[in-house]
């Protein structure tokens, strides 16, 4: 079956009596951008209790893997419908979030999505959430996110530009239906069923002035080519879009990059 889904160190300076020296705050982790091949990893460390946060980020997509780093508390790896908490924000959809406490990393990582919307929100609110009901209820600051999401833009324009698809337009092409809610189970692959193989694809899909789907390719590893040639036949046959948009309001063709599509086999 397939599922889409502070202790304050003082000293006394001995050479000039009754001076009290306290040492400089510790600095706050900075966000580090990453020009990865296929995408923009935007990180912001864990310090401490306090978390920390890593958006991984592509041309034309509207929603963002979105990873929370998190101190680890010995949970065991599990996967949830949760949500992300933005002030202010519009009603939340549901979604499914990833627990896990990777051997090899000092974090407990939280993985979701976030769309443009959210992240606009969560740069004036300086904090984003995650919530799975019973679970898990987490929030992080987002200080100083707005100034590196402008870096992370020229990081998106840099890598359109290597793939040979600059923006031209000013509205993004809109899907009719979630792209990741258009699959069945016997979609699946067969040979990657045999092998009890699962995984996950994004696809950088381009649009024509119709809303039709012209040319599709996977953007993800190669090991899940079977996934993504599935996965675009799907998109071809089954999604419609509405056409991306100049200024002066008429339809280009375009590019868009699907939310990542989870082929997952029952158990």
């Amino acid at each position: 079956m397939l599922r889409f889904l502070s202790l304050i160190v003082v000293a006394t300076n001995s050479a000039v009596p009754g001076v009290i020296a306290t040492p400089s705050p510790a600095a706050k982790p900075k966000w580090v951008l990453d020009y990865a091949p296929n995408s923009c990893s935007l990180t912001r460390a864990r310090s401490g209790l306090a978390g920390g946060l890593r958006i991984e980020t592509r041309p034309f997509e509207i929603e963002h893997q979105v990873q929370f780093l998190l101190p680890k508390i010995g949970q065991r790896k599990f996967t949830k419908i949760g949500r992300l908490s933005v002030a202010d924000s519009r009603p939340p959809v549901d979604n499914y979030i990833s627990v896990e406490e990777p051997r090899d990393s000092a974090d407990r990582v939280v993985d979701s999505f976030v769309s443009n919307e959210q992240l606009s929100l969560a740069v004036r609110a300086q904090t984003l959430g995650v919530i799975i009901p019973g679970r898990l209820d987490e929030k992080v600051s987002t200080v100083g996110l707005g100034k590196a999401l402008v870096a992370v833009r020229a990081c998106e324009e840099s890598l359109a530009a290597k793939w040979g698809t600059p923006k031209v337009w000013t509205s993004d092409p809109t899907p009719h239906a979630d792209p990741r809610t258009v699959f069945q189970a016997s979609d699946y692959p067969a040979d990657m069923v045999s092998l009890n193989i699962q995984g996950d694809v994004r696809l950088l899909v381009k649009i024509g002035v119709s809303g039709e789907a012209l040319a599709c390719r996977s953007i993800d590893r190669a090991e899940f080519k079977a996934f993504g040639e599935v996965a675009c036949a799907v998109i071809h046959k089954r999604v419609k879009f509405s056409p991306a948009r100049t200024a002066a309001g008429d339809a280009v063709e375009s590019f868009y990059v699907t939310p990542s599509i989870r082929f997952r086999l029952a158990g």
